[in-house]
């Protein structure tokens, strides 16, 4: 209740005091008794109407073409918007002053001369208050941009640790490690590409950290990079089917999207010959759909769940789409928006 009507005593209060400005500088208050110490304020709720409604005006022109979109810049909508408001200032100030004379506060018709002052004096009155009312509405804009990078700011701060310290837990590591040991004895040439492999999945997350957005491109040297370990880790118990856009370069979205989404598979999924985990990424349309088989583990590896909610959260803010989670005949599916370069 006390969210709808402060809003209403806030534009009453105000269309008082442009109400008060308007008749003190168009000397209409004194205008019976010339006495400064005898003030006719009987027609002044007239002029707070009048004015009432310029406010509610003013709101409606805010709301449909808001300055901050605008590129004729603040001088240029302050112009504008006054313009707009030209005929209805002229209008209400004429009706105001014929029912000041129609309800007796008036007791003759004024002259032409002086209804062009009033409404000279009422618009520039309300150009005061159209001016005031732009710049607030210019910094409230600005004050909730601001509120909005230091959100993204801190979110994707936090992804960076997060995928930090994911590739450098112990897990992590001694899994990483345990399979090169292997490949060194098996394999060297393969032992020699695990290690490039893994490089390169650092290398991308120290070069990727501060950055926003990536273009698909490189998210998928990631991915494929990321990919040939868990490959190399899981052999044939592993499936990774991919059908990638035709232009990757000119698709964005948030760095190490897809290497999370890896990992979260691999991590809540059961992993073994009879039941190899089926992994996919395909294209439909402006959208990438990665999915994989559900197949939960009996004992769920501890995890804070952070990672599909960053992602969630980071695809909101950075293009005002969200991603779609849902788990499809015993598959758990993500559809990614991709973002135009």
């Amino acid at each position: 209740m006390k969210q709808r009507v402060r809003p209403i005593l806030i534009k009453l209060m105000s269309a008082t005091v442009l109400a008060l400005l308007y008749n003190i500088a168009a000397g209409i208050i004194t205008s019976v008794t010339r006495d400064w110490l005898t003030l006719e304020l009987s027609g002044l709720y007239i002029d707070i109407a009048f004015f009432l409604i310029l406010i509610y005006l003013i709101e409606y022109l805010r709301r449909m073409f808001p300055a901050y979109r605008n590129s004729l810049g603040p001088v240029g909508v302050l112009v504008q918007r006054m313009f707009i408001l030209l005929i209805p200032i002229l209008i209400l100030v004429r009706l105001s002053i014929q029912a000041k004379v129609w309800l007796g506060s008036w007791y003759t018709f004024i002259s032409f001369g002086t209804i062009a002052s009033y409404q000279a004096i009422a618009f520039f009155v309300f150009l005061i208050y159209v001016g005031l009312d732009m710049g607030y509405e210019l910094l409230d804009k600005w004050r909730s941009s601001e509120a909005e990078k230091e959100k993204l700011h801190r979110l994707h701060t936090q992804a960076q640790l997060e995928n930090l310290k994911a590739q450098v837990n112990p897990h992590f590591l001694f899994n990483s490690l345990n399979t090169l040991s292997s490949l060194i004895v098996e394999d060297e040439a393969r032992a020699r590409q695990f290690v490039r492999q893994l490089s390169s999945v650092y290398r991308y997350i120290l070069e990727n950290r501060e950055k926003d957005m990536v273009t698909l491109d490189n998210e998928i040297k990631l991915f494929d990079s990321y990919i040939y370990l868990c490959e190399t880790r899981f052999e044939d118990n592993l499936k990774v089917e991919t059908q990638w856009p035709d232009r990757p370069t000119e698709w964005r979205i948030p760095p190490m999207t897809l290497q999370i989404l890896v990992e979260n598979a691999i991590k809540h999924n059961a992993i073994s010959t009879k039941k190899p985990l089926k992994l996919w990424v395909e294209t439909k349309g402006n959208q990438l759909i990665v999915g994989n088989s559900d197949q939960p583990r009996r004992q769920l590896e501890s995890g804070t769940g952070f990672g599909l909610s960053n992602i969630r959260e980071r695809f909101a803010q950075l293009s005002n789409q969200k991603i779609q989670i849902d788990k499809v005949e015993g598959n758990f599916v993500v559809t990614l928006p991709l973002i135009k370069a």
